[in-house]
């Protein structure tokens, strides 16, 4: 029997949804083949795949990689052009009905690198138990930090994913900018760095990082897994940190914060949005696989306009009723801004759409 070998990020809802993806295809399309995954942690995972050349060795067949090592990788010539496997059995409605941020970085030097697997933007994630009303700015975040900081009963105020790689401390320094009005890059695409918001982003992040009486200790050996998992442990009274995390603290069966948490109310243009997107989505037998195209996705449940639980739904897309504008206004349903990991037993990423091998 053939087997497939995939090097997979370490987190338990990246193992779990791979697992059930190989499964639901192997049953779908009648495949006899056997899976193998190795999860790692990311600097394991990018020494293994691109350090050792795994990729081309033929020790990997498939790799999560993070969308930073793609010019790498092609560079090193390890990755296979997709183009012209997507124009002799083309993908239906592709890359059109993909979120716009999941299909365009893998695109240049002339070739197709990689097929898009998770995007999940940050949040604010907070423990409802503890905080009534969310922060709306920094300086209430950071305040907020240090009254729910209290370390004898085993909880910090926050957490920061500082693990000496830099990746998420440059992600959080690029939501420190935007939230702050500037941009990371200039018109001509360099870095801008020194504009007044990139000064108040970094003066921010370095207080916050140095406060004992604000975060938890030794953030430098965290990264953003292990930094979500101590949300998950009731261990974090609020944190920015990625919508997969979320998803997993409020379904995992050993989280201790399920139902307990929550994010800022929804504006009005999210609550439209809903109304539009009852009417126009319609749900699908999932059992004709070539007659529709499925997702599974986790949405949040409201109450009061304040998120109280996820639920997970199986769900085909009608495409002749959705427009660009019902899928800008959608906050909670494969958006850019909002596509997540959808937990422990439907694991399927909210921007991954099963894919024909018709």
């Amino acid at each position: 029997m053939a087997k497939l070998r995939i090097a997979v990020r370490r987190f338990g809802p990246f193992e779990s949804a791979i697992a059930a993806q190989f499964a639901d295809f192997a049953r779908s399309y009648g495949v006899e083949a056997e899976l193998e995954t190795v999860p790692m942690d990311l600097n394991p995972l990018h020494e293994s795949v691109i350090g050792q050349r795994g990729l081309a060795t033929g020790a990997w067949d498939i790799a999560f990689l993070n969308t930073d090592w793609l010019a790498e990788a092609v560079a090193d010539n390890l990755l296979e052009d997709l183009t012209p496997h997507m124009a002799r059995a083309p993908i239906a409605d592709f890359p059109d009905a993909w979120s716009p941020s999941l299909t365009g970085l893998q695109r240049f030097d002339g070739g197709f690198w990689a097929m898009p697997y998770h995007d999940g933007p940050e949040c604010l994630i907070y423990r409802r138990d503890l905080i009534a009303e969310p922060p709306a700015t920094w300086e209430e975040f950071h305040a907020l930090a240090r009254q729910h900081h209290d370390p004898a009963s085993g909880r910090y105020g926050t957490v920061l994913a500082l693990f000496p790689d830099g990746h998420n401390s440059f992600y959080d320094f690029c939501i420190q900018i935007w939230s702050r009005g500037g941009e990371v890059f200039d018109g001509a695409g360099r870095p801008d760095f020194t504009s007044p918001a990139a000064h108040a982003a970094l003066d921010f992040l370095r207080m916050l990082a140095t406060d004992q009486d604000a975060i938890a200790p030794d953030c430098r050996s965290l990264d953003s897994v292990q930094s979500g998992s101590l949300f998950a442990e009731g261990k974090v009274a609020l944190m920015a940190n990625w919508f997969g995390f979320a998803a997993h603290a409020d379904t995992a069966a050993d989280s201790r914060v399920r139902n307990t948490f929550g994010q800022p109310p929804r504006d009005a243009a999210d609550f439209a949005a809903q109304a539009v997107r009852e009417e126009q989505w319609k749900f699908i037998d999932p059992r004709r696989p070539t007659e529709s195209r499925i997702l599974e996705i986790l949405l949040p449940v409201y109450v009061d306009g304040y998120q109280v639980k996820w639920g997970t739904v199986r769900v085909g897309i009608s495409l002749e009723n959705v427009d660009q504008e019902i899928a800008a206004l959608t906050h909670y349903l494969c958006s850019d801004e909002a596509a997540f990991v959808t937990g422990t037993d439907y694991a399927f990423d909210g921007g991954l759409i099963r894919l024909s091998t018709s």
